[in-house]
């Protein structure tokens, strides 16, 4: 006879009573399904997190290039630029605006808008950059965004150095 083809007495078929067959429980599958869902729920609440840093940190970066642009108009075209904020609120919502104005208070850019929820947090309305680029006063001004939620509210900062006019974004 040939080996392959013997048939050995004590092994069992899987089919048979007792005999013991490979497979997953269900314990172990609802094991799986858990972990699976608490490893959702985490990545979810970190992308919240993450597009909710990445909203503010986009509106800072324009508001910081405007500004940016508004120095060097004022520069270019040798006059006083005015950049001009305003915080709006209707029906719960809350945004801002903002807009670079000359002299006479024509608009050269904008307006412009922040996402909604996103206000200014400076009480000063704008900042004037002169002929030379730089801005009247001492040290430098500051232009606060924030969140318009009171908790855990995402703030990020666009200083100007007044004398020189230079232009960084900082977070708070």
């Amino acid at each position: 006879m040939i080996a392959s083809a013997m048939i050995n007495p004590h092994e069992h078929n899987a089919l048979e009573p007792g005999a013991r067959q490979a497979g997953v429980t269900l314990i172990e599958l609802l094991t799986v399904l858990v972990i699976i869902s608490i490893m959702a729920v985490g990545s979810t609440i970190a992308f919240r997190s993450f597009t909710r840093s990445s909203g503010i940190d986009g509106a800072t970066r324009s508001v910081a290039s405007t500004l940016s642009q508004c120095r060097q108009y004022a520069i270019t075209h040798r006059e006083s630029i005015k950049f001009v904020y305003s915080n709006e609120t209707s029906n719960g919502f809350s945004w801002s605006t903002y807009s670079v104005r000359d002299v006479w208070d024509n608009i050269i850019m904008g307006p412009m808008s922040n996402p909604y929820g996103l206000v200014f947090d400076s009480a000063t309305g704008g900042m004037t950059f002169l002929s030379d680029g730089s801005v009247p006063g001492i040290f430098k001004e500051e232009i606060v965004l924030t969140e318009d939620v009171p908790a855990n509210a995402a703030a990020k900062t666009v200083s100007v150095n007044r004398m020189t006019g230079f232009i960084r974004v900082l977070s708070r």
